[in-house]
């Protein structure tokens, strides 16, 4: 079991006194070293702002055409056919 994170990078920053003063504040009162909770408060607001920009977002023309093909389906054309046999072939196997 490993006891500790391999660290390979660092991240320096400057900041105003009273900006320090206010995260380590929040870093004791949850618990937490100074670096602890500025990387977990950094890492969670960084996914967050990761998910929502690589969300799906689409115009209403763009819904209204999405929702229509899943109503009414286009049939497989040949080329899509082939597709399929050939995946079956390789992976159901």
């Amino acid at each position: 079991m490993r006891t500790h994170q391999e660290k390979s990078t660092r991240l320096d920053l400057r900041l105003s006194p009273a900006s320090k003063d206010l995260i380590e504040k929040a870093a004791i009162l949850t618990g937490q070293t100074l670096t602890n909770f500025v990387m977990s408060s950094t890492l969670r607001s960084a996914q967050e702002i990761v998910v929502e920009q690589e969300r799906l977002a689409l115009t209403n023309r763009e819904r209204d055409l999405f929702l229509k093909a899943l109503d009414d389906p286009t049939p497989p054309n040949k080329a899509l056919r082939n597709a399929a046999r050939r995946f079956n072939a390789h992976y159901k196997k």
